[in-house]
């Protein structure tokens, strides 16, 4: 995967500097990829949640697919609604209104990660995992908005594939290998199969702290980088 993303980058470089420089040229879009990729790590947590629970609490697959898939469908549409009103909202205020919302909705997915993986009481895990799903959901919009925002438009599709590209072999992919890589390891040193899981998803929490640092660096690039799109175009041979 690694040597495949080099591989499209260089590719992108000779075929289109314009579309390359504004990617790699510019803080606030390469600080947001990083950042995400990072909080998209902890995406462990949502991959590993209904084993746990089925180990924690003995539980069958059909009562927790019953309760976290009606409950993830109604919440999911909510919160993308919402968090793009907010976003919107926020942005005509400051430039940094979308990051905004999107911190919000890290902070309390973290949060909600936490506390699914502390509580002893299933009616509490339960709605720890739904409030994650809602906020995971408020942080989709904004951020893709964000990405676009920053590059011509000709050059959204491409910015949003590498941005993928990213956060899925970086956060995605590494994320749920490394916890169950971890609670493997766990396990084979005595610790039960449960308590070895929940220490590893745990320890996945540390990866979004990281990412909102990024963010947070960002924030401090965003509207000048946002404003200077054409500039920043022409100045890297675009003919406008």
């Amino acid at each position: 995967g690694a040597y495949a993303s080099v591989s499209w980058v260089q590719v992108l470089a000779f075929r289109d500097p314009v579309v390359f420089g504004m990617i790699f040229r510019c803080k606030s879009l390469c600080n947001v990829i990083i950042g995400v990729s990072l909080i998209m790590f902890n995406g462990g947590a949502a991959f590993w949640s209904i084993p746990f629970l089925r180990r924690h609490y003995e539980i069958s697959a059909s009562e927790v697919g019953a309760v976290l898939g009606l409950g993830n469908i109604v919440l999911g549409i909510v919160g993308v609604l919402l968090g793009g009103i907010l976003a919107d909202r926020l942005r005509t205020r400051t430039g940094k209104g979308k990051l905004y919302v999107f911190l919000a909705g890290v902070i309390l997915l973290s949060l909600s990660n936490l506390i699914f993986l502390t509580t002893n009481q299933l009616a509490v895990a339960y709605a720890a995992i739904l409030t994650g799903g809602f906020a995971f959901s408020t942080v989709l919009g904004p951020i893709i908005s964000t990405i676009n925002d920053l590059v011509l438009p000709r050059g959204r599709a491409t910015t949003t594939a590498f941005y993928t590209m990213v956060t899925m072999l970086g956060g995605l992919t590494l994320g749920p290998y490394f916890v169950g890589y971890m609670s493997d390891a766990l396990t084979a040193t005595g610790v039960n199969n449960v308590e070895s899981l929940r220490q590893s998803l745990l320890w996945s929490l540390l990866a979004p702290v990281i990412g909102v640092a990024f963010i947070i660096q960002a924030m401090r690039h965003i509207e000048a980088d946002e404003a200077s799109v054409l500039e920043r175009a022409r100045a890297l041979g675009e003919d406008i």
